[in-house]
């Protein structure tokens, strides 16, 4: 459908160009803004169901052409030029009048009153919200006022100083109230921005004082009433206004309380209830939202109150006098008025505001929670809910059993696990086997391969026995010898050798003989001295002196002596030597010394003798060379020892060979060495080999000198019998094969509270049970219970002396609890207490399984702030979320008690 061709005439009949939702709401904010009742619905419209502001243009396009309307008398364009009749035409003067007047008056409200379009400006510079007659209401840093710009207009009247409101509906609500005041004293309709005006036919309000209330007065002079206003805050009295007069004379007689109920844009609502709680009395709004009790009240305090659909508006106190008339204790904010002197209410007019419901709210989960929700009224708590909704909870717990009987204690909860899955994995054995023998001529061998799986790993190990003899040869070897020859080494085996070397002093020249020191001719007899000096440079000495006295004539006497001195590198070596004819014999000393600087030695010497008798003495020094080192040297490998000193021995290898060998020595020092030659011949097997059908195993070229062992591929092996073929040339060949034999379960069954789960009858798998628990998808089960669980494995049989076993993967919920027997409390602002408890029928055995909703009984609240707790019977968990309305926003999260009372 086009939207063009609505021909709307109220915002009932609009069509919203996004959802095409029929219907659409004033837009207060927007508005507000226009004082042409046509604009404010072309401007200030919104959709209820996009929550957004229609576009201008599509609801001026819907609109119906501008219409007027005098009284009951509406007129289009058309209808004024085919009606030409005297009455018509008045009308139609009456028409243009209005019109000049209609466009006239808010042109020039705004040069005149500084009135402007609303526009973003600083917060410390005011924002028009919207003009009524003189009447700006602004937004200023501190709040909303209302000004004509020499006053200020308070909820107790006019005022010199400012007066700021906290919400821009209370101040407009305010405005609106005083200019109705204003109006029912002249008894014509005000200019404010009356949310009725929002159509083409503008009428009076219907609402004003008649004409008989206006005349109820008890004065024929007038009377300048004091203006005051509920609404919010403080204020005295103010001078009054003096835009109009007041009425002709006062009234001896003032009308029942009445008034008018609104909501928060001001717009009146019907069929509101209007209820004076501690009077039991009610009434209900008319469809402009007026009310009015049929009856005076007594005299006394009572509380007024609002109540639309559930929602109820605070109370308010206000007091009857003996002669009828009601003053307003306090300024209540859900209240507007107008104050005649002496504080009472003008012509007792009560205007009430409905107050908004908003969502109260409150979650949580715990064992016991407690939250707090207000209420104004107790009606406002009609339709107050709980929904409660059960929590399970344990501690996911997987264990292994292994059997063969075990027990499972789940302790701590009110309820069987609800998580319980068990699956099962398989143990493989393995053992390590070994099969030898011996082959003494070539041919085949069965190797028989226990298990019912594979071998993980094998190896063949051959080796044979090798005969041996040994031979050892020595002597001391001089450089001027030549090389040393080792000849007829035998065996097919290379020879194991090795040859260990002496070392041994060189004797160098010797520096000077022994001497006849003194020699006697005839019988002439001598005594003779002598002495012998000898320097050392450093080295290796041998230093040797000797001493002989001989006489050659029976009974005479010969004698001989002499002193050894030997200094060197500060040490000092010194030997007294003697020697009588008589004893014929040489009297000497030997030292043997290594000079590392310098020395000398000295001897001093005499003798006596006669009849060819002679002395001998003297000495010699030898120097002494030792080996160093030796370097070996046979069939092209060499060995050194280090520097070997007289009589150090070292052993070093011999590089040997079967046949001829030569070997060759070089000293670094002396020119001889003492060695010992050891070495052994070996005779062996040759060429072994190992083949299992086409695959060689194991294969020795030559000879077989030591262990050969050879890994073999498990894929080339049978369970069961394998024909190993040998192939050798020599003695006997001994052979090992060694694997690692295994074998996995491939039956099995775990039985627990008497119910058995078995493979493959429960669980999906092939022949064998993996050993790896992630490859078996476990089973859902529910044989566990709170309290005692036995478990017994049956493990499967052996294979060929293995044996294979079977574990038992459980997971399940330690310490299950569900939400057990819960109760809702609420205390009230008295302390009255009320409980309540889910039925049986709620319940399974005590225990919470789905969700159930309480509805609270209105009677158990009161106006004020009330406890709501929730606990369980035996501290498990439960959720809850209550919901229910009031006049403020209420969004709690229960939390927790720490102990219950």
């Amino acid at each position: 459908m086009d939207l063009s061709e609505r021909e709307a005439r109220s915002r009932d009949e609009l069509i919203c160009p996004n959802c095409r939702t029929e219907g659409l709401e004033r837009y207060p904010a927007f508005a507000r803004q226009k004082d042409d009742p046509r604009e404010k619905i072309i401007h200030g419209t919104k959709c209820p169901e996009c929550e957004t502001r229609v576009d201008p243009e599509e609801v001026e396009k819907q609109l119906a052409d501008p219409e007027w309307s005098i009284g009951s008398l509406s007129l289009s364009m058309p209808s004024i030029l085919a009606k030409v009749s005297r009455r018509t035409i008045a009308v139609g003067l009456a028409v243009v009048v209005f019109l000049a007047a209609f466009l006239w008056i808010p042109l020039m409200a705004g040069p005149i009153f500084g009135g402007s379009e609303a526009t973003e400006q600083n917060t410390s510079t005011p924002t028009i919200i919207t003009e009524q007659g003189n009447w700006t209401v602004y937004e200023g840093p501190n709040g909303f006022y209302v000004t004509n710009g020499d006053q200020s207009l308070t909820p107790d009247g006019l005022s010199d100083e400012q007066y700021n409101y906290g919400s821009k509906d209370i101040a407009l609500s305010v405005l609106d109230a005083y200019l109705e005041y204003l109006d029912t004293q002249t008894n014509s309709p005000s200019a404010g921005d009356d949310p009725s005006t929002d159509s083409f036919s503008w009428t009076p309000d219907q609402d004003f004082e008649t004409p008989s209330d206006s005349t109820e007065t008890s004065s024929s002079s007038p009377t300048t009433p004091e203006y005051s206003f509920g609404g919010g805050g403080g204020g005295g009295s103010s001078s009054p206004p003096q835009e109009t007069s007041g009425p002709e004379g006062a009234s001896s007689s003032l009308p029942p309380l009445h008034g008018t109920v609104l909501d928060s844009q001001g717009n009146p609502v019907g069929n509101a209830a209007v209820i004076i709680s501690d009077l039991g009395r009610s009434t209900t709004t008319a469809a402009n939202g007026t009310y009015r009790f049929s009856e005076d009240l007594p005299s006394g305090t009572h509380r007024i109150y609002a109540k639309t659909g559930t929602v109820a508006t605070s109370a308010i106190e206000f007091t009857v006098t003996s002669d009828g008339a009601v003053t307003v204790s306090n300024s209540p904010t859900q209240a507007l008025f107008v104050k005649d002197e002496g504080d009472t209410l003008s012509r007792n007019r009560l205007s009430l505001l409905t107050q908004s419901s908003y969502r109260i709210d409150a979650s949580g989960r715990g064992t016991y929670l407690s939250t707090n929700i207000s209420f104004a009224q107790p009606e406002n708590a009609a339709g107050t809910n709980v929904t409660l909704s059960p929590v399970y909870t344990g501690t996911l717990t997987n264990q292994v059993f292994t059997g063969p009987f075990e027990m499972l204690p789940i302790n701590g909860g009110n309820t069987d696990p609800e998580t319980q899955a068990l699956g099962m994995s398989g143990v493989q054995d393995q053992e390590k086997r070994t099969i030898a023998g011996t082959i003494e001529n070539s041919g085949t061998r069965t190797l028989d391969i226990d298990g019912n799986m594979k071998p993980a790993w094998a190896n063949l190990t051959l080796s044979a026995d090798v005969s041996q003899k040994q031979h050892t040869t020595s002597d001391t070897w001089r450089d001027y010898y030549g090389d040393i020859q080792v000849d007829n080494v035998g065996g097919n085996i290379k020879p194991t050798a090795e040859i260990t070397l002496t070392g041994k002093d060189s004797r160098a020249e010797e520096m000077f003989d022994k001497n006849v020191f003194s020699e006697s001719p005839g019988r002439k007899c001598k005594n003779p001295k002598d002495s012998l000096y000898y320097d050392l440079d450093s080295g290796r000495y041998e230093v040797d002196f000797d001493v002989y006295a001989g006489s050659s004539l029976e009974g005479w006497g010969a004698w001989a002596t002499g002193t050894v001195e030997i200094h060197y590198d500060g040490k000092t070596i010194s030997e007294y030597l003697s020697d009588e004819a008589y004893n014929h014999q040489w009297n000497s000393t030997s030292h043997t010394i290594d000079v590392e600087r310098d020395g000398y030695i000295r001897f001093e010497g005499e003798g006596y003798t006669c009849e060819g008798g002679k002395i001998w003495v003297g000495g010699e020094v030898t120097t002494l060379e030792p080996t160093g080192s030796v370097e070996v040297t046979a069939n092209g490998e060499t060995y050194n020892t280090s520097s070997l000193s007289n009589g150090e021995t070292e052993t070093v290898p011999l590089a040997l060979q079967r046949g001829d060998n030569t070997v060759n020595l070089t000293l670094s020092r002396g020119d001889e060495v003492g060695y010992e030659i050891r070495y052994t011949e070996r005779w062996g097997v040759k060429s072994p080999a190992a083949s299992l059908g086409d695959t060689t195993l194991c294969k020795q070229a030559g000879v077989l000198k030591s262990n050969l062992t050879c890994e073999v591929s498990p894929s080339v092996l049978e369970l069961g019998g394998n024909d190993l073929t040998f192939s050798k040339e020599g003695g006997n060949l001994d052979y090992a094969f060694t694997y690692g034999a295994r074998a996995k379960p491939t039956a099995g069954t775990i039985t627990i509270n008497g119910q058995d789960y078995s493979w493959a009858t429960d669980f999906s798998g092939s022949q064998f049970i993996p050993t790896n628990e992630s490859q078996v998808e476990p089973i859902p089960i529910s044989s566990l219970h709170t309290g005692t669980n036995n478990i017994s494995i049956s493990q499967p049989p052996t294979v060929d002396g293995l044996s294979p076993s079977i574990k038992a993967n459980l997971s399940y919920d330690a310490t299950p609890l569900r939400t057990a027997n819960p109760e809702i409390t609420v205390i009230a602002p008295s302390g009255a207490t009320y409980n309540k408890s889910l039925s049986e029928t709620s319940l399974t055995n005590g225990l919470l399984y789905e969700n159930a909703t309480i509805e609270l009984p209105v009677d158990w609240f009161e106006a004020g702030e009330h406890e709501i707790r929730i606990k369980t019977g035996d501290r498990s968990l439960i959720s809850a979320d209550l919901n229910a309305t009031g006049l403020t926003q209420q969004v709690t999260q229960f939390q927790e008690k720490e102990s219950a009372e």
